[in-house]
């Protein structure tokens, strides 16, 4: 068996290494041999002549090639096609909008965080909150109203801060208490996420005042210049 293994590995070898001589010697010996066949006598009868034949050989096995070459031509182009797919599949799932829902707090109450950590702008967002917070404010109530109908736009590597009107004051008794957002985009859920309070209390507070006094001081200079 390790014999006939080697003996093919052999012929392969030599096939591979003088493929061009090979290739150029059946190209000369091809019409030598088929001249040498059309000179036999047949043993049967057939309608026409020896060159008739060959005629029709010749027509034959170029149809058969002109087949496989558009056969092989169609096939290239179906993967061509197959490839284009998958690459715009790849391209689109790396750049579209990917969003994230946290829960962090200022110093006085708890924030509601929509971040895209993606490079592509999220558009038409839509939040549907729902929660078991059974002390509930009139804002609170009016937040949740609130993006409940409406839709946002959140640039590329930007979040959303979103005040929920919900004291969060450390060693507060929230247990079993959450928030459940659900986030879709374009009318597709994106992904739901359930937020417990009680983790409220593990989180450190962030004093967005700077950034909300930045904001406000931007606004009254656009409106200032838009009245002069």
């Amino acid at each position: 068996m390790n014999e006939q293994k080697n003996k093919w590995n052999l012929i392969k070898e030599f096939l591979w290494k003088h493929w061009m001589v090979i290739f150029i010697a059946a190209i000369v010996l091809i019409p030598i041999l088929l001249n040498w066949l059309i000179q036999w006598q047949s043993f049967f009868e057939f309608v026409g002549e020896d060159t008739d034949w060959l005629m029709f050989w010749v027509t034959y096995i170029s149809a058969i090639a002109s087949f496989a070459m558009v056969f092989i031509t169609w096939r290239t182009l179906q993967q061509n096609k197959e490839q284009l797919n998958e690459l715009k599949r790849q391209w689109e799932e790396q750049n579209k909008p990917k969003l994230f829902c946290s829960l962090e707090r200022s110093k006085e109450d708890m924030l509601l965080i929509l971040e895209n950590i993606s490079n592509s702008a999220a558009t038409n967002v839509s939040i549907a909150m729902d929660t078991n917070i059974e002390k509930r404010n009139g804002y609170f109530n009016k937040v949740v109203d609130l993006l409940n109908k409406s839709y946002l736009t959140i640039p590329p590597l930007q979040k959303k801060i979103i005040n929920l009107y919900i004291p969060a004051y450390v060693g507060g008794n929230y247990d079993g208490e959450y928030i459940e957002v659900a986030i879709s985009m374009d009318g597709k859920l994106q992904g739901t996420y359930k937020m417990w309070l009680s983790e409220i209390n593990l989180i450190r507070s962030i004093d967005y005042s700077p950034t909300s006094a930045a904001l406000e001081s931007l606004n009254s200079t656009i409106k200032t210049k838009k009245f002069l």
